[in-house]
């Protein structure tokens, strides 16, 4: 829930300019290479115990998907449009 208010509030200030709109592609960025790179800290910074192989693959795709939303959002903040951020284009 923390996170869905941060990512409104981010998106708030970047399109009023208060903030660079390259902050919400960094830390998504940064927060999906993270989640792939080391699932068993990021777990226990949220109290879990120790992950079963499974779970470090959920916990690995989830960085993965948060890395492809950062890449997203960097061509966005690049000046594409959505249909080219999303490659579609």
């Amino acid at each position: 829930l923390f996170w869905i208010g941060l990512c409104a509030v981010l998106g708030t200030l970047a399109e009023s300019g208060k903030i660079s709109q390259w902050v919400a592609p960094a830390l998504y960025g940064v927060n999906g290479i993270m989640m792939y790179a080391s699932p068993q800290t990021q777990a226990s910074i949220y109290s879990l115990p120790e992950l079963s192989p499974l779970q470090v693959g959920e916990f690995r795709f989830i960085g993965q998907q948060l890395f492809a939303t950062g890449a997203y959002l960097a061509a966005l903040a690049a000046g594409k449009s959505q249909k080219e951020a999303f490659a579609a284009g």
